[in-house]
């Protein structure tokens, strides 16, 4: 299963060397899981199912493609076409899809 996943351009390095992580970057507590509100800093890793919505969503941010085939998956109740895993998505699963173009 081909899913997205949007990053903010700052975190290229890291998830290029350590992959998709939440822990690593968010910590495990920042707020509680059942919130009823888009929550950005989830305890899980955020993916979507349409690139063109990442993309329009977040224009500044890297989108990369996971293959997140065998993943536990859980569908987002505050976001259609999302899902999450609290499983760590190594390097080798991504394909970094959006370029930063310098004008």
């Amino acid at each position: 299963m081909v899913l997205y996943h949007a990053s903010p351009k700052e975190k290229r390095a890291s998830i290029l060397k350590h992959g998709i992580d939440y822990r690593k970057h968010f910590g495990d507590s920042l707020k509680p899981a059942n919130t009823q509100e888009i929550n950005w800093a989830t305890r899980a890793n955020y993916l979507d199912q349409s690139f063109q919505s990442l993309s329009r969503y977040f224009p500044e941010y890297d989108i990369w493609e996971v293959d997140a085939s065998g993943y536990r998956l859980r569908p987002d109740a505050a976001w259609f076409g999302g899902w999450t895993t609290r499983k760590p998505i190594p390097p080798e699963r991504l394909t970094f899809l959006e370029f930063e173009v310098d004008t």
